[in-house]
């Protein structure tokens, strides 16, 4: 599973990235802590991930290492990893809700 933004994104290196931005992600469970830490990666698109072409920075993402702390009752399967990285992204002011898909 993978994420996508159905927004219009800035480039950091000038001009814009239009909807559809592929966001994939590495997830890493440090050993005696109740979290998991994420690392975003934001391709222009599908086809640019499928090309293995160099993923870009998008400046409405302001957090490319965010954190989830895990609470009782999480069910820490994929879906549910991956919903929690789309409430991140969605919290992102430059993103905002509804903004997000699973994919």
């Amino acid at each position: 599973m993978a994420l996508e933004i159905k927004k219009t994104l800035n480039d950091s290196s000038g001009g814009t990235v239009a909807s559809g931005t592929y966001i994939d992600f590495s997830v890493s469970f440090p050993a005696g802590e109740k979290k998991i830490i994420y690392g975003i990666f934001a391709y222009k698109s599908k086809l640019d991930f499928d090309s293995k072409k160099s993923s870009y920075v998008p400046l409405e993402i302001n957090n490319f290492s965010p954190i989830y702390e895990i609470q009782s009752g999480d069910f820490l399967d994929s879906l549910f990893v991956n919903t929690q990285l789309k409430l991140i992204l969605e919290l992102m002011p430059g993103i905002g809700s509804g903004n997000v898909i699973i994919v």
